[in-house]
């Protein structure tokens, strides 16, 4: 089976979103791999920790499930910035994809016959 190797212009708003994006991931990367934020995360894996621990121990099923919404606040605040890394990258995968595609054919156009 062949691939459709279609090439999808991007328009300029498109472009500045993705750089937008691009940055935004690069910025929350670094912050990632700076000691404040280990010390950030170490300081909410803790709380989770804390958390699951209170959950397990809960008395009645409404303090439970108040104690796992919590768990998951904390879950989802290191998922996103999980999302925000990620959404970074394809965003310069997906401009470089469509940047070199888009070289490629204006090669293969431009060149003699």
């Amino acid at each position: 089976m062949q691939e459709d190797n279609k090439i999808f212009m991007l328009t300029s708003d498109q472009i500045e979103r993705l750089q937008r994006t691009i940055q935004e991931g690069a910025i929350i990367k670094d912050w990632c791999r700076h000691g404040g934020y280990k010390i950030f995360e170490s300081w909410i894996t803790s709380k989770i920790e804390d958390k699951k621990k209170d959950w397990l121990r809960a008395e009645d099923e409404k303090q439970a499930e108040r104690l796992r919404q919590q768990t998951s606040v904390w879950l989802n605040i290191l998922d996103e910035f999980k999302r925000w890394i990620l959404s970074g990258d394809n965003a310069a995968r997906i401009l470089q994809e469509n940047t070199k595609e888009l070289e490629e054919q204006q090669i293969l156009s431009s060149s003699p016959e």
